[in-house]
Formats: C-alpha cells, structure tokens, sequence
C-alpha cells in the first residue's frame, strides 16, 4: 500500500459548503441511485451531520484535511469490503495501518486515528428481505419479506425504498456512536478530518441491498492532544 504525501485533491462539497450552508442548501435531500453513487456527496453528508453533531455535543467542528485525505483514499483503495464491516477486529486492521503513517510520509500533526463502516445506500432497516424482478413495484426489484410469500395472489409486495444522502449520513454517523469510535468523534482533542466513500462494484449486487465503503481519519495536534488527557 503506497501512500501519497503530496495529495492536493479537495472535494467540491467541502469546499463549497459549511455546516450551515449544507443544509440550508437541501443538497443532502437529493436521493440516492444505489448503483450512481455519488462518492464525493455522500463523503461531504457525511462530514456535515457529523459536525452538525459535534456542535449539539458541545465540541468545534473539524475541519478538512488533504493530508489524512491521501490516506484515507490508498487505504479505501486498497481493502476489500470485509475491512469495512463494523466491529473491533476490523477498528484493529486500522489501527495497525495508522501505526506505520509516519515512517513514511511527514506530517504536521502528532496523532492520527479513525473508523470504518459499511452503510446500505437503501432506505433499509435489517430484516428479511428478497429480490425479485417479475414484480414490477420496484425499480431494483428488491422488497421486504420472503420471497414465496410473493407467489399468494393477495400479496401486496413493499419496495423497499432509496434513501436520501442525510438519510445514509445519518445512519453512519449513529453506527460511529458505538464503542471505540464514538470515544473518537466525542473527543475535543481532534481537530482535523477526512470522510471518504467508496462504491462497491454494481454487478455484484444486483441481488442485495447496495452498501458502500465508508473511512474516517482524525489527526490531532501534540499540545491540544496532550491537554484533554490532563
């Protein structure tokens, strides 16, 4: 895995939006094609209602950062989907890559640290579901229950739904408010951040509920680290 120390790439959304703005701007409310995702929209909710969230708990916001930007990119780049479940064998695979961050590229912060996740891009709760395309009440043909309910006559199918991008936003800032992560985000000791998101090849899941990888990075700086430990 190759990081990249010069990157200068800034998202659009980041650039163009603050908290308030973001919302106010209702781009958020725009719905989401499961198989035309757009990365840099979702990667930008995100950093939003997380921040929106900060400010509620009484913290600054974060701002962007190319730097953990680069890394957080070769490391979504790099790793499959199973690195992005949720759980705390996969915030460990993180941790070990975190490690190894500064012997290789220079940074002018002191502590890096981060999460993962997997988000579906549907309006979808956990629970049983099927994929059919005879149906025809769905534009991707999945909907909730048992398939061989759908062979009883007066079985009304329910689709299930796209979700917004606040709608997944809000469901991976509030999957990160769960052990280890949610020390992190809470934390007043980082400063500095970047989200990115990445879709997983559409063919493969034409069949499922889409999901997509999801990566946080947070540096701190040595001083402002060193005194909420006090």
């Amino acid at each position: 895995m190759q990081l990249d120390a010069n990157w200068e790439y800034v998202n659009p959304y980041m650039d163009q939006y603050t908290v308030d703005s973001f919302f106010s701007s209702g781009i958020g409310e725009q719905e989401i094609d499961p198989y035309a995702l757009n990365q840099e929209l979702l990667s930008s909710a995100i950093f939003f209602n997380l921040n929106k969230w900060r400010v509620g708990k009484k913290r600054e916001i974060y701002k962007y950062n190319n730097k953990l930007d680069g890394i957080a990119l070769t490391y979504i780049n790099y790793y499959r989907k199973y690195r992005f479940a949720s759980g705390s064998v996969n915030y460990s695979r993180l941790k070990k890559t975190l490690r190894k961050v500064p012997k290789f590229i220079p940074l002018d912060f002191t502590f890096i640290e981060g999460g993962v996740c997997a988000p579906f891009l549907m309006d979808y709760k956990r629970g049983s579901f099927f994929y059919d395309r005879k149906i025809e009440a769905s534009k991707y043909n999945l909907y909730y229950g048992v398939k061989k309910d759908a062979k009883d006559s007066l079985y009304v199918p329910k689709p299930i739904k796209k979700a917004t991008y606040n709608q997944v936003a809000k469901s991976v800032v509030k999957e990160w408010q769960k052990g280890k992560t949610n020390t992190l985000i809470r934390s007043k000791a980082y400063e500095l951040m970047s989200i990115r998101v990445q879709q997983l090849p559409k063919h493969k899941y034409k069949k499922k509920i889409p999901v997509t990888k999801v990566i946080f990075l947070l540096g701190a700086y040595r001083n402002k680290f060193l005194f909420e430990l006090e």
